[in-house]
């Protein structure tokens, strides 16, 4: 777009949370910031190569990117689109934490695929990890519980958003 004249910004930036990122770190046997400045040298050096121009680019644990993600959020927050819920999520007790999806395995009760991941559903109403079994397993071999994971936790809800 900028080629053809117009106005633009580009933004983006190297992403340094979510599950993929800590299940890649623990493989290696090194901290997911470990990682995430392991891959930001060589997106940063890449993009140059490739002579791509950012107006901005960035990791997400940036100050600047802190502060707009906490307004944000305050403003959903104000509007009425965060609300408190309880919510069952899979422990595990030899690690004593919650678990993100991608840490489950199990046996999806639809497709009989094993291994599963919880987050691996293709099901219309998305993944769902209390599916899976017989009794689904953290990636480090152990067997799992599900506790309640009470508010402060705040989720969007779903029907304000679409």
């Amino acid at each position: 777009m900028r080629l053809k004249g117009e106005d633009v910004v580009m933004v983006s930036g190297s992403d340094e949370h979510g599950a993929p990122i800590e299940v890649e770190a623990i493989k290696r046997k090194i901290t997911p910031r470990q990682l995430t400045n392991q891959y930001h040298r060589i997106f940063t050096r890449s993009i140059k190569q490739f002579n791509i121009q950012f107006d901005n680019y960035t990791r997400t644990e940036s100050p600047v990117h802190k502060k707009f993600v906490q307004e944000f959020y305050r403003t959903l927050d104000k509007n009425g689109y965060v609300f408190k819920q309880n919510i069952i999520l899979p422990y595990c007790e030899n690690d004593k934490r919650f678990l993100p999806d991608r840490f489950v395995e199990g046996e999806c009760p639809y497709c009989h695929y094993i291994p599963a991941r919880g987050d691996q559903c293709t099901r219309p109403e998305g993944p769902d990890q209390s599916i899976l079994r017989p009794r689904p397993q953290h990636t480090c071999n152990e067997r799992i519980s599900q506790l309640v994971l009470r508010p402060p936790q705040t989720f969007r809800p779903i029907e304000k958003v679409r």
